[in-house]
Protein backbone atom coordinates (compact mmCIF):
# COMPACT_ATOMS: atom_id res chain seq x y z
CA UNK A 1 0.00 0.00 0.00
CA UNK A 2 1.30 3.47 -0.93
CA UNK A 3 0.18 6.59 0.91
CA UNK A 4 1.24 10.21 0.48
CA UNK A 5 2.52 11.94 3.60
CA UNK A 6 3.91 15.50 3.79
CA UNK A 7 5.53 15.46 0.36
CA UNK A 8 6.85 11.93 0.75
CA UNK A 9 5.50 8.52 -0.12
CA UNK A 10 4.90 6.18 2.78
CA UNK A 11 4.99 2.44 2.09
CA UNK A 12 3.10 0.13 4.41
CA UNK A 13 2.51 -3.61 4.65
CA UNK A 14 0.08 -5.68 6.64
CA UNK A 15 1.65 -7.35 9.68
CA UNK A 16 -0.66 -10.00 11.21
CA UNK A 17 1.24 -10.15 14.49
CA UNK A 18 1.02 -6.39 14.84
CA UNK A 19 -2.69 -6.59 13.97
CA UNK A 20 -2.45 -3.89 11.32
CA UNK A 21 -0.19 -2.05 8.93
CA UNK A 22 3.37 -1.11 9.79
CA UNK A 23 5.42 1.63 8.14
CA UNK A 24 8.39 0.44 6.11
CA UNK A 25 10.08 3.57 4.74
CA UNK A 26 9.65 7.02 3.28
CA UNK A 27 10.71 7.97 -0.24
CA UNK A 28 10.74 11.75 -0.68
CA UNK A 29 9.88 13.38 -3.99
CA UNK A 30 13.14 15.33 -3.65
CA UNK A 31 14.96 12.00 -3.72
CA UNK A 32 13.24 10.99 -6.94
CA UNK A 33 14.06 14.37 -8.49
CA UNK A 34 17.68 14.02 -7.34
CA UNK A 35 17.84 10.62 -9.04
CA UNK A 36 16.55 12.23 -12.24
CA UNK A 37 19.26 14.94 -12.14
CA UNK A 38 21.89 12.27 -11.52
CA UNK A 39 20.68 10.22 -14.48
CA UNK A 40 20.74 13.29 -16.70
CA UNK A 41 24.44 13.66 -15.94
CA UNK A 42 25.11 9.99 -16.66
CA UNK A 43 22.90 9.24 -19.65
CA UNK A 44 23.45 10.33 -23.22
CA UNK A 45 22.34 13.80 -24.27
CA UNK A 46 20.99 14.79 -27.68
CA UNK A 47 21.91 18.34 -28.67
CA UNK A 48 20.97 19.87 -32.03
CA UNK A 49 19.80 22.92 -33.89
CA UNK A 50 16.08 23.06 -34.68
CA UNK A 51 15.42 22.14 -38.31
CA UNK A 52 12.72 23.93 -40.28
CA UNK A 53 12.48 26.87 -37.87
CA UNK A 54 12.31 29.34 -40.78
CA UNK A 55 9.13 27.89 -42.29
CA UNK A 56 5.37 28.07 -41.71
CA UNK A 57 5.40 31.18 -39.54
CA UNK A 58 7.67 29.70 -36.85
CA UNK A 59 9.97 32.74 -36.81
CA UNK A 60 7.56 34.73 -34.64
CA UNK A 61 7.60 31.99 -32.00
CA UNK A 62 11.39 31.59 -32.27
CA UNK A 63 11.89 35.31 -31.59
CA UNK A 64 10.23 34.92 -28.19
CA UNK A 65 12.36 32.02 -26.94
CA UNK A 66 14.67 32.22 -23.96
CA UNK A 67 17.65 30.16 -22.90
CA UNK A 68 16.54 27.45 -20.45
CA UNK A 69 12.95 27.42 -21.72
CA UNK A 70 11.35 23.94 -21.61
CA UNK A 71 10.17 22.51 -24.92
CA UNK A 72 7.91 19.64 -25.98
CA UNK A 73 9.29 16.86 -28.20
CA UNK A 74 6.79 14.60 -29.94
CA UNK A 75 7.05 11.79 -32.50
CA UNK A 76 5.01 12.16 -35.69
CA UNK A 77 4.65 8.63 -37.12
CA UNK A 78 1.89 9.84 -39.45
CA UNK A 79 4.04 12.60 -40.98
CA UNK A 80 3.62 12.18 -44.78
CA UNK A 81 7.19 13.34 -45.48
CA UNK A 82 9.00 11.30 -42.84
CA UNK A 83 7.39 8.67 -40.56
CA UNK A 84 10.37 9.01 -38.20
CA UNK A 85 9.87 12.77 -37.81
CA UNK A 86 10.11 14.24 -34.29
CA UNK A 87 8.59 17.69 -33.82
CA UNK A 88 9.63 20.44 -31.42
CA UNK A 89 7.21 22.98 -29.96
CA UNK A 90 6.77 25.16 -26.90
CA UNK A 91 4.99 23.65 -23.90
CA UNK A 92 1.86 25.49 -25.00
CA UNK A 93 2.02 23.76 -28.40
CA UNK A 94 3.43 26.51 -30.65
CA UNK A 95 5.45 24.77 -33.41
CA UNK A 96 9.17 25.50 -33.65
CA UNK A 97 10.42 22.85 -36.09
CA UNK A 98 11.94 19.38 -35.99
CA UNK A 99 14.81 17.31 -34.68
CA UNK A 100 17.27 16.82 -37.60
CA UNK A 101 16.87 13.43 -39.28
CA UNK A 102 20.21 12.11 -38.06
CA UNK A 103 19.01 12.44 -34.46
CA UNK A 104 15.50 11.04 -34.63
CA UNK A 105 16.49 7.37 -34.26
CA UNK A 106 17.20 7.91 -30.55
CA UNK A 107 13.66 9.16 -29.92
CA UNK A 108 11.58 6.47 -31.62
CA UNK A 109 10.63 4.66 -28.41
CA UNK A 110 9.83 7.58 -26.12
CA UNK A 111 6.39 8.80 -27.16
CA UNK A 112 6.31 12.22 -25.47
CA UNK A 113 9.45 13.81 -24.04
CA UNK A 114 10.73 17.24 -23.07
CA UNK A 115 13.86 19.25 -23.69
CA UNK A 116 15.39 22.67 -23.12
CA UNK A 117 16.44 25.62 -25.28
CA UNK A 118 20.23 25.90 -25.04
CA UNK A 119 20.75 28.94 -27.31
CA UNK A 120 18.98 31.14 -29.82
CA UNK A 121 19.76 34.19 -31.93
CA UNK A 122 19.53 35.90 -35.30
CA UNK A 123 21.64 35.36 -38.39
CA UNK A 124 22.99 38.23 -40.50
CA UNK A 125 19.97 37.82 -42.76
CA UNK A 126 17.67 38.41 -39.80
CA UNK A 127 16.36 34.86 -39.41
CA UNK A 128 16.01 33.42 -35.94
CA UNK A 129 17.58 30.08 -35.07
CA UNK A 130 17.75 28.01 -31.92
CA UNK A 131 19.47 24.96 -30.46
CA UNK A 132 17.96 22.53 -27.96
CA UNK A 133 18.98 19.52 -25.93
CA UNK A 134 17.13 16.58 -24.40
CA UNK A 135 17.74 13.21 -22.76
CA UNK A 136 16.46 10.60 -25.26
CA UNK A 137 16.97 7.68 -22.90
CA UNK A 138 14.81 9.16 -20.12
CA UNK A 139 11.04 9.48 -20.34
CA UNK A 140 9.33 12.75 -19.56
CA UNK A 141 6.53 12.95 -17.01
CA UNK A 142 3.54 14.53 -18.73
CA UNK A 143 0.08 14.10 -20.22
CA UNK A 144 -0.32 11.59 -23.03
CA UNK A 145 -0.44 13.40 -26.43
CA UNK A 146 -3.94 12.22 -27.34
CA UNK A 147 -7.12 14.04 -28.37
CA UNK A 148 -9.35 14.50 -25.33
CA UNK A 149 -12.23 12.49 -26.79
CA UNK A 150 -9.89 9.64 -27.76
CA UNK A 151 -8.15 9.02 -24.47
CA UNK A 152 -8.21 5.27 -23.88
CA UNK A 153 -10.15 3.86 -20.98
CA UNK A 154 -8.47 1.47 -18.56
CA UNK A 155 -9.98 -1.65 -20.11
CA UNK A 156 -9.84 -4.98 -18.33
CA UNK A 157 -7.42 -6.28 -20.99
CA UNK A 158 -5.02 -3.35 -20.49
CA UNK A 159 -5.20 -3.62 -16.72
CA UNK A 160 -4.35 -7.30 -17.03
CA UNK A 161 -1.38 -6.55 -19.30
CA UNK A 162 -0.07 -3.89 -16.88
CA UNK A 163 -0.73 -5.93 -13.73
CA UNK A 164 2.21 -6.74 -11.49
CA UNK A 165 3.62 -10.13 -12.46
CA UNK A 166 2.01 -10.30 -15.91
CA UNK A 167 4.30 -11.41 -18.76
CA UNK A 168 4.20 -8.02 -20.51
CA UNK A 169 4.73 -6.13 -17.25
CA UNK A 170 7.73 -8.31 -16.35
CA UNK A 171 9.14 -7.86 -19.85
CA UNK A 172 8.83 -4.06 -19.55
CA UNK A 173 10.61 -4.01 -16.18
CA UNK A 174 13.34 -6.35 -17.40
CA UNK A 175 13.75 -4.28 -20.56
CA UNK A 176 14.40 -1.24 -18.39
CA UNK A 177 16.92 -3.27 -16.34
CA UNK A 178 14.63 -3.00 -13.31
CA UNK A 179 15.03 0.79 -13.16
CA UNK A 180 12.50 3.59 -13.48
CA UNK A 181 12.61 5.01 -17.03
CA UNK A 182 11.84 8.52 -15.74
CA UNK A 183 14.13 8.92 -12.72
CA UNK A 184 16.53 6.01 -13.14
CA UNK A 185 15.78 4.86 -9.59
CA UNK A 186 16.57 1.12 -9.26
CA UNK A 187 13.85 -1.28 -8.18
CA UNK A 188 15.76 -2.22 -5.01
CA UNK A 189 15.34 1.31 -3.63
CA UNK A 190 11.67 1.33 -4.60
CA UNK A 191 10.74 -1.97 -2.99
CA UNK A 192 9.26 -0.25 0.06
CA UNK A 193 7.69 2.61 -1.91
CA UNK A 194 5.34 0.82 -4.25
CA UNK A 195 8.05 -0.63 -6.50
CA UNK A 196 8.12 -0.39 -10.27
CA UNK A 197 4.90 -0.53 -12.27
CA UNK A 198 4.22 -0.90 -15.99
CA UNK A 199 2.67 2.24 -17.47
CA UNK A 200 1.26 2.39 -21.03
CA UNK A 201 2.92 4.75 -23.52
CA UNK A 202 0.26 5.89 -26.00
CA UNK A 203 0.55 7.21 -29.53
CA UNK A 204 -2.01 9.03 -31.68
CA UNK A 205 -2.14 8.06 -35.36
CA UNK A 206 -3.46 11.13 -37.20
CA UNK A 207 -3.90 9.22 -40.49
CA UNK A 208 -5.81 6.26 -39.08
CA UNK A 209 -7.45 8.46 -36.44
CA UNK A 210 -6.86 5.90 -33.75
CA UNK A 211 -4.95 5.38 -30.53
CA UNK A 212 -2.09 2.89 -30.50
CA UNK A 213 -0.27 1.42 -27.52
CA UNK A 214 3.41 2.09 -28.27
CA UNK A 215 4.73 -0.03 -25.38
CA UNK A 216 4.72 -0.46 -21.61
CA UNK A 217 7.26 1.59 -19.67
CA UNK A 218 8.76 0.90 -16.24
CA UNK A 219 7.95 3.70 -13.81
CA UNK A 220 8.30 4.21 -10.07
CA UNK A 221 4.89 3.90 -8.40
CA UNK A 222 4.92 7.50 -7.04
CA UNK A 223 5.65 8.82 -10.53
CA UNK A 224 2.91 6.66 -12.05
CA UNK A 225 0.48 8.08 -9.46
CA UNK A 226 1.60 11.62 -10.32
CA UNK A 227 1.08 10.94 -14.03
CA UNK A 228 -2.43 9.60 -13.41
CA UNK A 229 -3.37 12.64 -11.33
CA UNK A 230 -1.87 14.92 -13.97
CA UNK A 231 -4.32 13.45 -16.49
CA UNK A 232 -7.23 14.08 -14.10
CA UNK A 233 -6.08 17.67 -13.56
CA UNK A 234 -5.89 18.19 -17.31
CA UNK A 235 -9.44 16.89 -17.70
CA UNK A 236 -10.60 19.63 -15.30
CA UNK A 237 -9.26 22.42 -17.54
CA UNK A 238 -12.19 24.33 -19.05
CA UNK A 239 -11.93 25.74 -22.58
CA UNK A 240 -14.14 28.14 -24.52
CA UNK A 241 -15.38 27.56 -28.08
CA UNK A 242 -12.12 28.96 -29.50
CA UNK A 243 -10.05 26.54 -27.44
CA UNK A 244 -8.82 29.18 -25.02
CA UNK A 245 -8.42 28.30 -21.34
CA UNK A 246 -11.28 29.62 -19.21
CA UNK A 247 -10.57 27.82 -15.94
CA UNK A 248 -7.23 26.33 -14.94
CA UNK A 249 -7.07 24.14 -11.81
CA UNK A 250 -4.49 25.10 -9.20
CA UNK A 251 -2.09 22.12 -9.46
CA UNK A 252 0.67 23.49 -7.21
CA UNK A 253 -1.40 22.67 -4.10
CA UNK A 254 -0.98 18.98 -4.85
CA UNK A 255 2.27 17.18 -3.92
CA UNK A 256 2.02 15.00 -7.03
CA UNK A 257 2.02 18.09 -9.25
CA UNK A 258 5.04 19.44 -7.39
CA UNK A 259 6.70 16.12 -8.17
CA UNK A 260 5.93 16.59 -11.89
CA UNK A 261 7.59 20.02 -11.77
CA UNK A 262 10.61 18.70 -9.87
CA UNK A 263 11.15 15.80 -12.29
CA UNK A 264 10.81 17.95 -15.43
CA UNK A 265 12.61 20.93 -13.87
CA UNK A 266 9.55 23.12 -14.52
CA UNK A 267 8.02 26.16 -12.91
CA UNK A 268 4.29 26.40 -12.16
CA UNK A 269 3.64 28.43 -15.36
CA UNK A 270 5.44 25.70 -17.33
CA UNK A 271 3.12 23.09 -15.85
CA UNK A 272 0.05 25.19 -16.63
CA UNK A 273 1.18 25.61 -20.24
CA UNK A 274 1.56 21.86 -20.59
CA UNK A 275 -1.91 21.24 -19.11
CA UNK A 276 -3.50 23.78 -21.46
CA UNK A 277 -1.75 22.16 -24.46
CA UNK A 278 -3.00 18.71 -23.51
CA UNK A 279 -6.53 19.99 -22.91
CA UNK A 280 -6.68 21.54 -26.40
CA UNK A 281 -5.72 18.35 -28.26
Amino acid sequence: MLRRFAGAYQARRFAPRARGFVTLAYLSQQELAFDRRSQERLTGILSCRIAGISFEGRQATAAGLRVGQPILILREPSNPHDPDAVSISTLSGQPLGYIPRDGTSELQNTGLSFGTVSSFGQTKSGHWGAAVYCYPHLLGLGCDPLPTNMRPAATAELLQRCAVGSPESCAALDGAQQCCEVSGTPAQRLSTSGGLVAVPVWQWDTVQQQVRLLRLAAMAAPLASAKALLAKTMAAVELDEQGQVVTMPEPILCPEMRLVCDINNWTLPDLQQHLSWAARL
